[in-house]
């Protein structure tokens, strides 16, 4: 006599008790993978990788009630029970349709999220960020000069000039020379310029006799100042000349600075973040598949059900 199949009232507590699992799996997939990428570039330690090895648990769970699920799919296969095939064809059914929808997507998905992430930290990327610091650094170079050269004319003329004068004989050399202002004592004594130029403290002043010092970058009604504090020759005062820096190319700098460094840090990463990735996306996809198949014999074993119990019923009628 063929062996009664699961009652329908012990299925749905196995089914709903199988979509539980996998919930679990895919919020813990969630939650994990959102903590990882906050920490990014940085690669998941020890403490981080915990919960994603104590999250195994759970697919392996599903594991295993699929290896118990398919043996005995086997054995009602070998002895031709009632309703086997249905069930085989069904869970096989499920299984095909959710990897269609599942793999080769995902696949596509892994392979450009590899992609976008290494390209970021490729060498012609690498090299191209480093190029253009190198520029910036250059450019950088130039405008000091500019700065010292100007520099170089205030010791030359000697004292006693107005910084009104001053700023006018070196904005003919340079027109984005933007203010001059003279610091006598402590003070600010003369200015002449740009008032968003004038600094409201005297910064540290330069050696007497000496070439002088570039000071801080600052900003300057919106614009960046790039400045330079030179002694005055035959006075106790010394002059802070500001020239005007194109507008954004310091926050240009800084931002390529930034991502040279980012770059730097991904390019160590790259092999180990696809891996991660592609453990995650194995961790929602595989056991995806085993509920489906899990699925697919449980919705056989509700089709199986009635007609088990008419052909049951039809044998008894026949047997008298």
């Amino acid at each position: 006599m063929a062996r009664p199949l699961a009652p329908r009232g012990r299925v749905l507590p196995d089914l709903a008790s199988v979509l539980v699992v996998y919930v679990l799996i895919a919020v813990g997939c969630a939650v994990f993978a959102e903590a990882a990428l906050a920490g990014a570039p940085d690669f998941p330690g020890l403490y981080e990788r915990l919960p994603l090895a104590l999250m195994a648990l759970l697919p392996a769970a599903l594991l295993v009630l699929f290896a118990l699920k398919a043996r005995a799919l086997a054995i009602d296969l070998r002895a031709r029970r009632y309703g086997s095939r249905l069930r085989l064809r069904v869970s096989l059914l499920f299984l095909l349709s959710v990897a269609a929808a599942s793999i080769p997507q995902g696949t596509f998905l892994l392979r450009l999220a590899n992609a976008a992430q290494s390209s970021s930290s490729s060498r012609t990327v690498r090299e191209a960020l480093a190029a253009g610091q190198d520029l910036a650094l250059a450019w950088y170079d130039e405008e000091l000069s500019r700065l010292e050269r100007a520099a170089a004319r205030i010791a030359s003329a000697g004292g006693g000039r107005r910084a009104a004068d001053l700023l006018r004989d070196l904005s003919e050399q340079d027109p984005r020379m933007e203010a001059v202002q003279v610091f006598l004592d402590g003070g600010s004594a003369d200015f002449a310029g740009a008032s968003p130029a004038r600094l409201a403290s005297a910064p540290s002043a330069p050696a007497a006799g000496g070439r002088g010092h570039l000071l801080p970058v600052s900003a300057g009604g919106g614009a960046s100042l790039l400045r330079y504090a030179v002694p005055i020759p035959g006075a106790r005062s010394f002059a802070v000349l500001s020239l005007r820096l194109p507008e954004g190319l310091e926050g240009a700098a800084s931002s390529l600075g930034a991502a040279a460094r980012t770059s730097s840090l991904l390019e160590g990463y790259s092999t180990r973040w696809a891996t991660l990735v592609a453990v995650l996306y194995g961790f929602l996809v595989i056991p995806l598949l085993l509920v489906a198949v899990i699925l697919g014999m449980a919705a056989s074993d509700m089709m199986a059900e009635p007609l088990g119990s008419l052909d049951e019923a039809t044998r008894r009628v026949a047997a008298g």
